[in-house]
């Protein structure tokens, strides 16, 4: 029961850092450029780029070693739920532009890049 909850506190805490690390980049690019756009698209590039980069890199390494229970598993978890493509996306209501796409792709790190079969 306590390994769990140190789990759990664990995963909140690492989340917490990576977005206070990121609204502090964001405002400091801000301050520098005073370019509000552009700071909150790549605040939420990047903190989506880094939230979810232990999963996609467990999904990478599942799949490589074929572990159909673990694939299965993090499917059930992350499955896109009924009705999700019926509300407005955030990309709906502002375009990302080609420059803004390229930019994005800049700023990722080498371990956001797949490296075995399965795709991000």
């Amino acid at each position: 029961m306590q390994q769990d909850k140190n789990l759990l506190t664990s995963f909140r805490t690492q989340a917490n850092e990576i977005r206070e690390a990121e609204v502090a980049r964001a405002l400091r690019d801000l301050a520098k450029d005073g370019d509000a756009e552009a700071a909150i698209l790549r605040l939420s590039q990047n903190l989506t780029n880094k939230l979810i980069h232990p999963t996609t890199a467990a999904m990478r390494e599942a799949s490589a070693e074929d572990r159909r229970d673990l694939l299965g598993y993090l499917s059930s978890i992350y499955a896109p739920s009924e009705g999700l493509s019926e509300r407005p996306s955030a990309d709906a209501a502002v375009p990302i532009t080609p420059s803004e796409q390229e930019q994005a792709q800049s700023t990722s790190t080498p371990a956001d890049t797949p490296s075995t079969k399965l795709e991000d």
